[in-house]
């Protein structure tokens, strides 16, 4: 592997502290946020990063919404704690509640290792909100611009130049369209348009400009609905169980 790749995995796949983005509304400086919804509980602001050194092995790359405040309750800062329960989480064969985003996983690759399978799991945002899973609304529009191109830089750090992408929701669906399409990340975007039973793949490429000589990734793209949405259309479980057997497939 050159010297090069190996600097952008080492970049990109270490557990950071502080995000470079200092002037990201989620993650300011690393500065401790009081919180008031869980009381007398104080933690710094960081990305959740999980750290890769066999990207050689990645060919699918799951991208969910965020990570859930909740995590703050039981973990407080502790990230590495809490990257390791949701990590064996994926191992075992206990059951996540259906609402998580895990549980989707394990029903496409059933138990696996984040650290050493080929799948690779990320976040939209990096950061976990300060107070509420609802304010991603409220925190997309400053904080997307910083994530999308955090995003970039894991997907470009991957040497498969062939990817499959799962995105869980419509926030991640949308971080990927404005990385390959340019599609504006505040433009409103609705799943049901992308996910329909004869057409639920979305085919592309990885821009990048001529002088950066790197070859052509491409990426098949599986939109999936967050597992916690509500009022989803009639077909939309026969379709995920097509996309879940396509996925099996590849």
């Amino acid at each position: 592997m050159s010297d090069k790749v190996c600097e952008e995995i080492d970049h990109i796949g270490d557990s950071i502290e502080s995000c470079r983005f200092k002037q990201c509304l989620r993650n300011s400086g690393n500065q401790t946020v009081s919180v008031c919804y869980y009381e007398n509980l104080e933690y710094k602001l960081s990305p959740i990063i999980f750290r890769r050194d066999n990207l050689e092995r990645i060919k699918f790359v799951v991208i969910s919404q965020e990570p859930g405040v909740s995590a703050r309750k039981e973990f407080g800062s502790n990230i590495e704690k809490m990257k390791n329960y949701w990590c064996n989480l994926l191992k075992s064969e206990e059951k996540p509640k259906k609402s998580s985003p895990i549980y989707l996983m394990k029903e496409i690759f059933q138990n696996f290792d984040i650290y050493h399978g080929p799948v690779y799991w990320t976040h939209s945002l990096k950061c976990i909100p300060w107070k509420t899973d609802d304010q991603i609304q409220q925190d997309w529009i400053f904080c997307a611009p910083y994530c999308s191109e955090r995003l970039k830089e894991e997907l470009d750090a991957l040497p498969e130049n062939d990817l499959v992408i799962i995105t869980i929701g419509a926030y991640a669906l949308k971080l990927v369209l404005n990385i390959i399409e340019g599609r504006s990340l505040c433009k409103p975007l609705k799943l049901k348009d992308y996910i329909v039973s004869d057409k639920f793949l979305i085919i592309g490429e990885i821009p990048y400009h001529p002088s950066d000589n790197k070859p052509k990734k491409r990426v098949k793209i599986f939109p999936f609905y967050h597992p916690a949405a509500y009022g989803l259309p009639l077909e939309y479980q026969s379709i995920k169980e097509k996309m879940i057997n396509a996925l099996k497939a590849e």
